[in-house]
């Protein structure tokens, strides 16, 4: 199922033309690529096989699900219409992946100072999502694409983080990616 442009957040939309506007032509394959995909980071990675005795066949599933797959495609669309049409990169990719996920509400004060963080609440996110599962979530998301790479095998090198960021203060969750040759 793919995404149209027309189909994603008009905060993303009017990105995508900026970052498109800045270029006149296409990324070449040899250019380093800086985009942000906006949206709650979701995992993949987790699949589980079983026997099907009515067709008889192997059936394997994707423990992401649906929202798993919605945000790979979300991963795709931005992926596409940022750096638009183009031949794949031949060799070696370098991937850097920051993730941004919203701060629980348990981390915050509350009364007048419900907009701070409490000293007590951890600097980084310690729990799940799974950084691993993330990042195979957005490498075939950005496979899918097509333009970036032939294959997420052809990612020799990268760094992944993941923080925390404070929505009440205007911060948005999602994903910013870098791609450039190995």
């Amino acid at each position: 199922m793919a995404i149209r442009r027309s189909d994603l957040p008009q905060r993303v939309q009017e990105q995508i033309a900026a970052q498109l506007s800045r270029s006149e032509t296409a990324p070449k394959a040899t250019d380093r690529i800086v985009f942000f995909v906006d949206g709650l980071p979701r995992t993949a990675g987790s699949k589980r096989a079983f026997f099907n005795r009515k067709t008889g066949r192997s059936v394997i599933v994707d423990a992401s699900g649906a929202e798993g797959t919605r945000w790979q495609d979300h991963v795709a669309a931005v992926t596409r219409q940022v750096i638009g049409r183009r031949d794949p990169m031949p060799g070696a990719a370098a991937l850097t992946l920051h993730f941004f996920l919203p701060r629980p509400d348990s981390h915050f004060r509350t009364g007048r100072n419900r907009h701070m963080v409490r000293l007590s609440a951890p600097e980084k996110p310690t729990g799940k999502p799974d950084l691993t599962k993330m990042l195979r979530a957005v490498e075939d998301g950005i496979t899918k694409a097509l333009v970036a790479w032939k294959d997420d095998a052809q990612v020799t090198d990268g760094c992944q983080k993941k923080r925390y960021v404070n929505q009440r203060q205007g911060e948005r969750p999602g994903v910013r990616v870098t791609i450039e040759p190995a």
